[in-house]
């Protein structure tokens, strides 16, 4: 509620404009002026609320324009720094996020604390999946298409890199290390891939591999992510172009209006009839009036959504013995079978490697809940 203050605050002194706030984590962008007049409100919230900023997380930039000649002039009364989100920099040239490796190989050390502290293999696995897969997923952002390929590319190599990091001399990364600890606990050298990646509830390991979500939903982003954006400025500037011509030759425009002779409606009747309104003028208020815009807003916003997979005509004769429905099944969870499904077979005879009378799930479901120890 106290927070709340600050986002009315900010929206009266600002002309109207949005504070983006998550808890306590806020976001402004606008023209200089205005966010250096949001940066002031919030400054002179703190000291009234005897509250204090963070300030390693502050920072403002000006995105270039691709005409600018990368020279960038400090906004005053804005802070320094960079802008930034989880493992997300703004990157004030390309004008978009890219990730943060400084902050990556950093997290890195601490992975590999965690991993070596544990005492389990499946505390291990536990690991790896909560820090080395889903932390590093969800901070590096979520999946839209305003990212473009490119992000997904980034974090694909970024993963790379994380592995060859850990594993230095292993080359199938994390589930060489696996294999390796498998058979230094257990002497059991031959476990399959199949094994190590099937879920929980087949039998499997549960080992994630971060590398399948991202190349899950590659193909979907778009390449090129100011598509959208550009198709709506074109169709805008066609529209300007015609209401200017229309303004300017009413009487070719506007032989046939009506019934009564009139060659212009009345909205054309002004004082000053060759004084049409500039471009910017006419854009001013796009944001409050045009859907076209907001369409081109919420498509490079969304998330793609990941084709359905079919099962393949040897995987058919099998999904009968699954625990869900194929199509009710995460794709990355249908990737996995898919992906695996010869070998599963070949090993096990199925898709599901414990019967399920035979698999203690309710001690998996009770680690998987427990409170892991994390060190440090």
């Amino acid at each position: 509620s106290v927070l709340f203050c600050l986002d009315f605050d900010i929206n009266q002194r600002a002309n109207g404009a949005r504070l983006y706030r998550l808890h306590d984590d806020m976001w402004f962008w606008n023209s200089a002026e205005t966010c250096a007049a949001a940066w002031q409100a919030i400054n002179e919230f703190t000291d009234l609320f005897g509250l204090e900023l963070n300030e390693e997380k502050t920072g403002s930039t000006n995105i270039l324009t691709g005409s600018s000649d990368g020279q960038m002039d400090e906004v005053q009364g804005l802070p320094s720094g960079d802008v930034t989100w989880g493992f997300l920099k703004l990157d004030t040239t390309a004008g978009r996020f890219i990730i943060d490796q400084t902050k990556v190989d950093a997290h890195i050390d601490e992975l590999r604390l965690q991993l070596d502290a544990c005492k389990s293999t499946l505390d291990w696995i536990r690991a790896w999946n909560t820090y080395g897969c889903r932390f590093f997923t969800t901070n590096f952002g979520s999946l839209a298409k305003c990212y473009s390929r490119a992000h997904v590319d980034a974090i694909l190599s970024t993963f790379r890199h994380i592995q060859q990091v850990l594993f230095p001399e292993l080359r199938g990364g994390v589930v060489a290390r696996l294999k390796e600890m498998l058979a230094e606990r257990f002497g059991i050298t031959d476990v399959p891939d199949a094994y190590i990646y099937a879920p929980v509830a087949l039998g499997g390991l549960g080992l994630q591999n971060p590398f399948l979500t991202p190349y899950i939903y590659r193909n979907k982003m778009p390449e090129d992510v100011g598509m959208s954006m550009d198709r709506f400025l074109e169709g805008e500037k066609l529209e300007y172009d015609v209401a200017k011509k229309a303004f300017e030759s009413p009487d070719q425009q506007f032989d046939d209006f009506d019934d009564n002779g009139q060659s212009c409606p009345d909205f054309m009747d002004v004082e000053d009839e060759s004084a049409f309104l500039s471009f910017e003028e006419y854009t001013r208020q796009r944001e409050r009036t045009l859907a076209g815009l907001r369409a081109a807003f919420n498509d490079i916003s969304e998330e793609p959504l990941p084709k359905p997979l079919e099962p393949s005509k040897a995987l058919s004769g099998l999904l009968p013995e699954l625990p869900e429905d194929w199509y009710s099944m995460k794709p990355y969870e249908q990737w996995i079978c898919l992906q695996h499904s010869k070998e599963m077979v070949a090993r096990f005879g199925g898709l599901v490697i414990l019967e399920k009378g035979l698999l203690p799930t309710g001690v998996m479901e009770m680690l998987q809940q427990s409170r892991f120890q994390w060190q440090g």
